[in-house]
């Protein structure tokens, strides 16, 4: 199962984690070839006082994306072009 996790800063509401819930599920499905009903993602919300970029509080919207797949089921090619999908969505 695949296993996509997201952690923002500031937190956002309810209806914009689940829209970008689905997005990085089309995204895995569209790209890596994962199946929608068995891809699992994680939205978790940090304030901004846990989250420190050289030691300090970052000045404007922080994510990070974690995507845990099976080794040897993606082509590096599919990975890179996941990983571009999803750094510009996210920006």
């Amino acid at each position: 199962m695949p296993t996509l996790s997201l952690k923002l800063s500031p937190p956002v509401d309810a209806a914009r984690a689940q829209a970008l819930a689905a997005a990085l599920t089309e995204l895995s499905a569209t790209l890596l070839r994962k199946r929608r009903e068995v891809t699992a993602v994680l939205v978790e919300a940090l304030a901004p006082a846990q989250w420190f970029i050289d030691g300090a509080a970052p000045t404007r919207p922080t994510a990070l994306l974690s995507i845990d797949i099976t080794a040897g089921t993606n082509s590096a090619d599919e990975k890179a072009r996941a990983l571009v999908a999803t750094g510009t969505y996210l920006s």
